[in-house]
């Protein structure tokens, strides 16, 4: 019997996390599925690790690529989806851990729903989904938190077989570091059945990431050039999405205070911050969007000219209103050193 479902998994230099992983993966492993492991050139080959525990497996159904160079996140992400010979793909993020009984479960929902593009299983972090069937591009982004549950990498499994002519157009969403939702909504808009089941299951547990790995907010931003794959109909409700995905401006404003205040690269900080503050202003519409720009640019003006004496008076006022400091309210992202080079950088995974 031919296997139904591939677990790809693209991985970067997280060869302990990884192999933690997959030792959990192959408790559950059966003929219904295939590990696809794909090595984005690390610095220690994976399969060092891994064959030896592959080894004591019988017949397992796995491969493992190794790429000669790292071609980025997101491309890595798109050949899972190219690589894939099942009908249903689980692309699972090389840090992320699947539950003892995710591999049952998701067959168990994959049977059931059948035929369907994507099943979304929910995240412990969330509440319950407010939808449980999807059936287009308005669906998708009324149903709260389901856009952030499927950027979420390991929260989705899809349908591989009706994915797949779409790939050479989601490589052109490389650059928001979520191609397979592009890649989705390219689907979705064409969908001839129901397009996603969001089912009340769990199959990875959630963990905060460890400070030097968090995924900024502010890069959310880049999250917008998603808005070219939405319907009009839905273009209200996306755009409402998206904002729910970015920080505030008043939270990047307080960044780019002490991060000004510290000597950081200036002309990096405010060409960020233009760009943040244009993209914010879109997503809230003409008349608030106006005000929004008009008011933060002249904002942000006044604090570029005077770093040292604003970072002052709003350390003041934290410590009266909140009883701490400025610094200490604030998570240790870098608008200069973290932030954008993380919007820059594709190989990160």
């Amino acid at each position: 019997m031919n296997p139904i479902l591939t677990i790809a998994i693209p991985t970067f230099n997280r060869n302990q996390k990884l192999q933690e992983n997959v030792e959990i993966f192959l408790g559950q492993m059966d003929f219904q599925f295939k590990l696809l492991i794909l090595d984005n050139a690390s610095d220690e080959p994976v399969s060092n690790d891994l064959v030896p525990l592959f080894e004591k497996f019988g017949n397992l159904n796995y491969s493992i690529i190794r790429h000669q160079y790292n071609v980025g996140m997101s491309e890595n992400i798109l050949r899972c989806f190219e690589l894939c010979e099942t009908e249903w793909l689980w692309v699972v993020g090389d840090d992320d851990q699947p539950l003892p009984n995710s591999c049952k479960t998701i067959i168990n929902e994959i049977k059931l729903h059948d035929p369907v593009l994507a099943i979304s299983f929910q995240l412990e972090h969330q509440p319950p989904f407010a939808s449980s069937i999807i059936n287009n591009h308005v669906d998708f982004f009324k149903s709260k938190h389901l856009l952030e549950s499927t950027i979420f990498l390991s929260s989705t499994v899809y349908r591989a077989t009706a994915m797949q002519p779409y790939i050479a157009e989601a490589h052109s969403y490389c650059s928001t570091f979520a191609p397979h939702t592009a890649l989705f909504l390219k689907a979705l808009a064409v969908a001839k059945c129901r397009a996603m089941i969001c089912s009340s299951y769990q199959i990875v547990s959630w963990k905060p990431a460890h400070q030097n790995e968090q995924y900024s907010h502010f890069c959310g931003i880049i999250l917008v050039d998603l808005l070219d794959l939405v319907s009009e109909a839905a273009q209200p409700d996306a755009k409402h999405e998206l904002l729910r995905n970015i920080n505030p401006i008043r939270r990047l404003f307080l960044h780019c205070i002490r991060d000004l205040h510290d000597g950081l690269d200036r002309y990096r900080i405010c060409q960020f911050s233009t760009k943040y503050i244009q993209v914010v202003a879109m997503l809230h519409g003409r008349i608030h969007g106006t005000f929004t720009r008009l008011f933060w640019r002249a904002i942000f003006k006044i604090t570029t000219r005077f770093p040292h004496i604003t970072y002052i008076i709003i350390d003041h006022i934290y410590i009266a209103v909140r009883g701490q400091s400025l610094r200490k309210s604030l998570q240790p992202n870098r608008i200069n050193k973290n932030v954008i080079a993380r919007l820059k950088e594709q190989n990160n995974k």
